[in-house]
């Protein structure tokens, strides 16, 4: 009864929970529009107290947005449901199992009429309530592991979603960016032909770059509608928040395969739940005695009787059946196993592919994003005075353009790892819940101070 109380406790906590998420969200939701996470460094210890603050702000500003709207979710409400649906199953369980039975029987004779009237009771000898309630918590313990775990996905399905939007919509700004430039060079290119400073055939490939760059325009803003259309769809509305998630992309937040992680807690789960099937089938199949009183009259004497009945398991003895059933055992423990395979693998791609990404990124960062538009400034003036010829021109801006792209892709590639691994694993919900929470704390403090 206790590990029944605890069970419900639980199930109580996290239904309130989820309904007083929302009204904290709403009360600490914060004001003010976000940076690109494409404009800044994963890591940046540059930053004054007062800039770390507004980054602090604006960052628990998208999670508390993202988070309200996921609240409202169709598949988020159907979890409430769900949870609702263990707890009575839990209170269900801890019913008696039998029910009384009361007969009543008239016999008509030509000279004396028997009334009689029974009351019999079956005996819970084989305790089905104990293995109902044992199983019935153990189901409401799934029930919680693997919302947890469906939470996190949904959740990095939309964070995925959202970073893609945010990839393609640098890329379409880029790829805007290059076809003005291009455009604007064409026309100095024309005039240039024109006093014969350069010849027709640089004016040529000025023209290609600008058809170059306009059909990369054109499949940029195609990926970005995809993009929107997929965000749309996983949020269920047209306000999309502007994450960032710079300052957690580290090993560190990330649980080892124990099973305590989330996603593989769920399949240690299930196997015990199929060794609980087994003991409630063998209590459901034990044979329980009944117990009868009765009272009879006939004429005018009066009886009473005492009766015990026990059902004799002759004919069947169950062995099939419990056979059936602990082969349910076997499947499940290789399902773990399995899936403890498949999670260990997907762990040890995760912790090489993140440490190496970064720093590819942060060389990228160093090398390109700094100079970059430096280096598009100077090499565009050395065209126009003359100083390069028009092909080299053009073969530099091509290089830039690619370096550009190869380090938004990068950065993407990074958040993809980290969310794919955090909401498979079922941490990424905890793991931010954390993070904001902490952060938001420190938020306060500073403010205090």
């Amino acid at each position: 009864m206790m590990n029944k109380s605890i069970i419900s406790s639980a199930l109580i906590v996290h239904l309130s929970m989820m309904g007083a998420s929302i009204a904290f969200i709403q009360t600490v939701h914060a004001e003010g529009a976000l940076a690109s996470a494409f404009n800044r460094p994963i890591h940046n210890t540059a930053h004054s107290a007062f800039e770390r603050t507004n980054v602090t702000t604006s960052t628990q500003s998208w999670f508390d947005t993202l988070m309200l709207s996921f609240e409202q979710l169709p598949q988020i409400q159907a979890q409430m449901s769900l949870k609702r649906q263990a707890l009575l199953k839990l209170s269900a369980a801890d019913n008696a199992i039998y029910n009384p039975e009361l007969g009543v029987d008239y016999q008509h004779a030509p000279e004396d009429d028997t009334f009689t009237i029974a009351l019999s009771q079956t005996i819970d000898w084989s305790d089905k309530r104990g293995a109902a309630i044992r199983l019935a918590q153990l189901e409401s313990e799934i029930t919680l592991s693997e919302v947890a775990v469906e939470r996190s996905q949904i959740l990095s399905k939309q964070l995925l979603a959202i970073v893609a939007l945010q990839q393609n919509q640098t890329l379409f700004a880029f790829n805007q960016q290059q076809f003005d430039l291009a455009r604007a060079q064409l026309a100095l290119a024309e005039q240039r032909v024109e006093v014969g400073d350069i010849a027709m055939v640089e004016l040529q490939l000025m023209r290609l770059d600008v058809a170059n760059n306009a059909a990369a325009l054109a499949l940029a803003e195609q990926a970005l509608l995809v993009a929107e259309t997929e965000v749309y769809t996983l949020l269920g509305h047209e306000s999309v928040p502007n994450i960032t998630l710079n300052s957690l992309i580290e090993l560190t937040l990330s649980q080892r395969v124990t099973p305590e992680l989330p996603a593989l807690k769920t399949a240690y789960q299930q196997v015990m739940l199929a060794r609980l099937q087994v003991n409630q089938l063998k209590a459901d199949l034990s044979a329980d005695p009944s117990i009868s009183l009765s009272a009879e009259r006939e004429g005018s004497d009066n009886k009473w009787g005492l009766g015990v009945s026990i059902p004799l398991t002759v004919r069947n003895n169950y062995h099939d059946s419990f056979a059936a059933a602990n082969e349910s055992i076997a499947i499940a423990e290789q399902s773990y196993l399995a899936t403890e395979k498949a999670l260990h693998q997907q762990w040890q791609l995760f912790t090489r592919a993140i440490p190496r990404l970064l720093t590819r990124y942060q060389d990228w960062q160093q090398l390109v994003e700094q100079s970059g538009q430096e280096a598009t400034a100077l090499i565009s003036g050395q065209w126009q005075t003359g100083d390069i010829s028009t092909s080299d021109y053009l073969q530099s801006q091509r290089q830039m353009s690619t370096s550009f792209v190869a380090g938004v892709n990068l950065e993407a590639n990074l958040y993809q790892h980290w969310l794919t691994w955090m909401g498979d694993s079922g941490q990424l919900e905890q793991v931010l819940q954390q993070h904001f929470m902490t952060n938001k704390s420190a938020t306060t403090d500073a403010l205090a101070d």
